[in-house]
C-alpha cells in the first residue's frame, strides 16, 4: 500500500514541478485494470470522425484497426447493433449519443454483438428517454463479448438499463464511469415495476448457466446515483468493487447478488440510505460476497455475506486500492468520474499540455439577461422563458481568457436548440448545447362533458369498454399510458399519462348520471400523471369523493401533498415543487371533472433590478395576458432598461 502511495505522490510532485496542465486524477492510471488490463482497442489504427449514427456503424464495422472520435450529438432512434474488433471510441468534449424513444422496440443506443472482442469506450455520453419497465434496450449493452474497457463515460436516463452484460461476455473493466438518471422513471410498464432506474444487469436470466466461469468484471472508481438497483445486479460472475462511490435512491437495494454470484467488494464509500448488498438469488441457489475496507455513511453494513468467501482478486498487474474515505472526493472531483476526458480530435486523450491551458469550461451563460448556472465538466444547459419570447442575446464567457467561443447565431422561434463551442489555447474544442423554451402553456382537461366522437368510439370498442348502463362505461382490460378507445386517444384526456389500471377501474360517467358527466377512479392507488410542469404552476382539481364518506388522495412534486376530499364537489389548487412530472394518487374512489395547468412563468429571472435605471415597467399575468395593473397573486413584471434591455421577474402581489 505504500508504494501506491508514493506513485500517486510522485505524479502529484512532477506536475506541480512543470508547467503543465494535469487532466487526470492523480489516481487515475489511464489504462484498463483488472479482468480488462489485457485491452488495447484500436491502438495504431486510423483515426475516424464520425458525425450521425450511419458514419458510426460503418466506422464500428470496419475489419481495420480504428480510433473513432464521435462529434457532437448523434441521435440513435433505434439500438445500434454491430459486432465491433478492435476499436476505441472516444468522445469529443460535448459531445453524446441519444435516443428520445421510451418504447419496447425504438429504445437503447448501442449493443455490442456476438464476436465482438477488443473494444474501447472512452469518455462517451449516452442518453435515454427515462426508466419504463415495457423490456426495452439499454444505453449499453455487451452480449457474448470479450476484452472490453468502459472508461469516462456517463450513462444517464437509460429505458430498460444503463449498461448490461450477458450471454457470457468476458474480462472487461469499467472504470471512471457515471451511472444516473436524471428523468423521472415512468410507471404502468407491462413489466411491473413503477421504478424501473434499474443501471447494471450483469447475466440476463437464473437459467443462464452458460454464463458460469464468465461474466469476469472490474469495476473502479464508479459512481451511481439515484438508482433504484442493479449497481450491478450479478449473476454466475466474478465481480470486483473497488472504489466505487454509491448514492442511489433511497431505500434502494444497491448490489444485488443474483445466482452463484461471487463478489469482492473492496474500499467502497456506500452514502446514503439503502442496502448495500442484497441477496438476490433464486431457487436455492448460493451467493458470495466479501467485503473490507469500505464505509457505511448512514446505513449498516449487511450481515448476510453468502455461503462463503468470495474470490480473492489476482490480476497479473495488482491494483491497490486508496482508502475509503478518499473514495468521494475522488469520484466526484474534477476530473472524476463521467466524462470528464479532454479528448483531441486524432490526437487522442490528453493528459498534460506543457504550457498551455486545456480549459474549456465557461464561466457564464446567459439568455435575455437571465443567468444560467454554469459548471466545470458539463455541457448541455437549458432555459425557460416566459410565454411568446423572443430570444434577444445569448452570451457565453469562457472561464480562461486564453480561450475563445463560437459565434452564437439567435433562434428566431422557440422551441430551439444552440450550438457553440469554446475553444482552449491548445486548441482543444469542447461543444456546448443549450436548450431555449417557453414556459409551458395553460393546459385543461375538461371531463365534465365527452364528444360524441368519444362515446361513440366507447361504444363501438366493447373489447376494451364494457357498457355498465346508457351512461356509464368501464375499462374491460388492464390499462396504462394514454387511454384511447377503438384504437383513438380519447382526446379529453390527451396529454396525461395514466398508472397501470385493472379492470373496472376506469369510468367515463355521462350524461344522466347524479354527478353529471365526469371521469370516476374507482379504487385506491390509482395514479393521473401530468408531464413537463414548471416549478410554481399551478394545478386545480375539481373532484368529488365517490360515496358519502371522505376519501383521500397524495400528490407527488407539489404541495399540498396529502389532504382528505369532502363529500361535496370541491376544487383544490396545487403549485408544482420542481419542474417534471406530477402524479395525483388515490387511496379510493373519486369523481374528476376537471384538471387545470397554469403556467407560473418560471425560468424568468428574479435577479434584482437597479430601480434607477428603469424607464418602463409592464405587468402580465402568470398565462402570458397584459395587465393594465398588477392582480393579486404572482405576477410577471417587465422592466424596460435605461440601456434598451429588458429584464423579467416573477413577483407575489
Amino acid at each position: 500500500m505504500k508504494n501506491i502511495y508514493t506513485y500517486f505522490l510522485g505524479i502529484i510532485l512532477s506536475l506541480i514541478g512543470s508547467q503543465a496542465y494535469a487532466q487526470l486524477s492523480p489516481y487515475d492510471l489511464n489504462k484498463p485494470v483488472g479482468f480488462g488490463e489485457k485491452v488495447t482497442g484500436g491502438e495504431g489504427g486510423r483515426n475516424i470522425t464520425v458525425t450521425t449514427r450511419s458514419e458510426l456503424s460503418n466506422a464500428l464495422k470496419t475489419t481495420d484497426k480504428a480510433i473513432i472520435y464521435i462529434k457532437g450529438a448523434i441521435e440513435v432512434n433505434s439500438m445500434l447493433k454491430v459486432v465491433a474488433k478492435n476499436k476505441t471510441i472516444l468522445g469529443l468534449p460535448g459531445s453524446y449519443l441519444y435516443n428520445n424513444n421510451r418504447t419496447q422496440s425504438g429504445s437503447g443506443i448501442l449493443y455490442l454483438s456476438q464476436g465482438s472482442n477488443n473494444v474501447i469506450i472512452r469518455n462517451v455520453t449516452f442518453k435515454s428517454a427515462g426508466a419504463y419497465d415495457v423490456d426495452g434496450n439499454d444505453n449499453l449493452c455487451i452480449d457474448k463479448a470479450t476484452y472490453i474497457w468502459v472508461d469516462h463515460c456517463d450513462f444517464q436516463d437509460g429505458v430498460d438499463g444503463n449498461f448490461d452484460c450477458k450471454n457470457a461476455s468476458d474480462n472487461i473493466a469499467v472504470t471512471w464511469c457515471r451511472f444516473r438518471y436524471l428523468i423521472d422513471p415512468m410507471a404502468g410498464g407491462s413489466g411491473g415495476s413503477n421504478d424501473h432506474r434499474f443501471s447494471n444487469l450483469w447475466g440476463s436470466s437464473d437459467d443462464a448457466t452458460g454464463d458460469r466461469n464468465h461474466l469476469n468484471t472490474t469495476f473502479q472508481f464508479c459512481m451511481w446515483e439515484s438508482c433504484a438497483g442493479r449497481m450491478p445486479r450479478v449473476r454466475f460472475g466474478k465481480v470486483h468493487l473497488i472504489n466505487c462511490y454509491y448514492k442511489p435512491k433511497s431505500g434502494a437495494n444497491t448490489v444485488q447478488c443474483g445466482n452463484e454470484s461471487s463478489l469482492y467488494i473492496e474500499n467502497c464509500m456506500f452514502d446514503g440510505k439503502q442496502n448495500p448488498w442484497y441477496d438476490y438469488t433464486a431457487k436455492g441457489a448460493a451467493f458470495k460476497v466479501t467485503e473490507t475496507g469500505s464505509i457505511f455513511n448512514n446505513c449498516s453494513r449487511p450481515s448476510d455475506t453468502g455461503t462463503g468467501t468470495a474470490f480473492t482478486p489476482n490480476y497479473a498487474t495488482a491494483i491497490s486500492a486508496i482508502p475509503a474515505s478518499n473514495v468521494k472526493d475522488a469520484v466526484t472531483g474534477d476530473y472524476g468520474a463521467g466524462a470528464t476526458l479532454i479528448v483531441k480530435e486524432n490526437e487522442g486523450v490528453i493528459t498534460t499540455v506543457d504550457g498551455k491551458s486545456t480549459d474549456t469550461s465557461l464561466s457564464s451563460l446567459s439568455v435575455n439577461n437571465i443567468n444560467i448556472p454554469v459548471s466545470k465538466g458539463v455541457y448541455s444547459y437549458s432555459v425557460i422563458l416566459e410565454e411568446s419570447a423572443t430570444v434577444s442575446s445569448i452570451i457565453a464567457t469562457a472561464n480562461d481568457n486564453k480561450a475563445s467561443v463560437s459565434n452564437i447565431t439567435l433562434p428566431t422561434a422557440l422551441p430551439a436548440t444552440v450550438t457553440f463551442t469554446v475553444t482552449a489555447e491548445n486548441g482543444a474544442i469542447a461543444t456546448y448545447t443549450l436548450l431555449i423554451k417557453e414556459s409551458s402553456k395553460s393546459a385543461i382537461w375538461d371531463f365534465s362533458s365527452w364528444s360524441d366522437a368519444t362515446l361513440t368510439n366507447l361504444a363501438s370498442d366493447a373489447s376494451n369498454w364494457n357498457t355498465i348502463s346508457e351512461t356509464r362505461y368501464s375499462n374491460e382490460i388492464t390499462m396504462s399510458g394514454t387511454l384511447s378507445a377503438n384504437s383513438t386517444t380519447i382526446y379529453e384526456t390527451e396529454g396525461l399519462i395514466f398508472g397501470s389500471y385493472a379492470k373496472d377501474k376506469i369510468r367515463i360517467n355521462h350524461a344522466e348520471t347524479s354527478n353529471g358527466s365526469n371521469l370516476q377512479l374507482n379504487g385506491g392507488k390509482l395514479t393521473i400523471t401530468i408531464p413537463e410542469c414548471n416549478a410554481n404552476d399551478e394545478i386545480t382539481i375539481d373532484f368529488s369523493s365517490t360515496n358519502t364518506e371522505e376519501r383521500g388522495w397524495t400528490v407527488d412534486n407539489a404541495s399540498p401533498a396529502t389532504g382528505a376530499l369532502i363529500t361535496t364537489r370541491d376544487k383544490q389548487t396545487f403549485t408544482v415543487t420542481t419542474n417534471g412530472s406530477v402524479t395525483f394518487s388515490t387511496t379510493s374512489g373519486l369523481l374528476i371533472f376537471s384538471i387545470e395547468r397554469h403556467s407560473s412563468g418560471t425560468g424568468i429571472s428574479t435577479a434584482e433590478t437597479d430601480n434607477s435605471e428603469i424607464i418602463k415597467t409592464e405587468y402580465y399575468s402568470i398565462s402570458g395576458i397584459k395587465l393594465q395593473v398588477p392582480q393579486k397573486g404572482f405576477n410577471i413584471v417587465r422592466y424596460f432598461m435605461k440601456d434598451g434591455t429588458t429584464k423579467s421577474k416573477k413577483i407575489l402581489f
